[in-house]
């Protein structure tokens, strides 16, 4: 008697380590894509087929597959690494891929995750297919929006004037490289009023907020009227155009001239 309940205590101890041996119980991922996006939790579950699961498992973040930037980087999307988990009679485990709400307009990232190992356990693993999970995190941010930091200025002929172009800081920020285009119409100016071109590109990176045009007009010696012109954006490219216009009033800084008898 004392010999068939060492037996069955024997097969019971094989059993817990190897439920592959008993029970056939496997660790996978429930599915092996799914989508959300910032504003929610990137959850992904796990799941235990064949019955409940005792022991750890271990999940890595591939980043070299993964599109999505981890934590600890610059602009980062989610802060998760992989650890080893102990579950006990579980039949699932949720895992949080704890995804930052960044704000940025950018393309759909990934994230690849990995189950690596099991051990101390009743559960082996699954099929190699269903080791491996990608979440994409879906961009929700809207483009963002770029326009003048002002509608008008003025400088004196012979001054140098910074113009600025701000990213609208009530909207998201690039999180790809974006571009417009500005031009230079004249209205009481002419093409020899100008000391500095007459069209350009601004280019956005990453995490930037503003850039400028720097415009000076010659310092000629003629006594004149104060003399205006309008800088336009147009063509942007990821970006969005808000207020695309801008005047500029260059100001006469010579004095009449004497006029006398010869």
């Amino acid at each position: 008697m004392m010999r068939i309940i060492s037996i069955i205590q024997y097969v019971s101890f094989l059993a817990l380590l190897s439920g592959n041996l008993l029970f056939g119980i496997t660790v996978e991922f429930e599915d092996q894509e799914s989508t959300g996006n910032e504003n929610e939790d990137g959850l992904v579950t796990v799941v235990f087929l064949g019955g409940n699961a005792t022991g750890y498992f271990t999940y890595e973040i591939k980043t070299s597959q993964s599109t999505a930037t981890p934590y600890g980087e610059s602009y980062a999307d989610f802060n998760q690494t992989g650890e080893s988990i102990w579950v006990s009679s579980a039949t699932s485990y949720v895992i949080d891929l704890n995804l930052i709400n960044d704000n940025r307009y950018e393309d759909d990232e990934t994230i690849v995750i990995e189950i690596e190992g099991v051990s101390d356990g009743n559960f082996s693993l699954g099929d190699e297919a269903d080791l491996t999970h990608e979440f994409t995190i879906d961009s929700e941010d809207a483009l963002p929006s770029v326009a003048f930091r002002a509608s008008s200025s003025s400088e004196e002929e012979g001054e140098y004037i910074n113009i600025y172009v701000d990213i609208n800081a009530d909207g998201s920020s690039p999180g790809e490289t974006g571009t417009v285009d500005w031009t230079i119409t004249n209205v009481s100016t002419s093409s020899n009023d100008h000391n500095v071109s007459t069209s350009g590109e601004l280019t956005f990176t990453q995490g930037s907020s503003a850039r400028y045009i720097s415009y000076r007009a010659y310092d000629d010696v003629l006594d004149e009227e104060s003399e205006t012109f309008t800088i336009t954006l147009s063509n942007v490219d990821n970006l969005a155009l808000g207020g695309g216009t801008h005047t500029h009033t260059i100001t006469d800084d010579d004095d009449p001239p004497d006029v006398q008898f010869s």
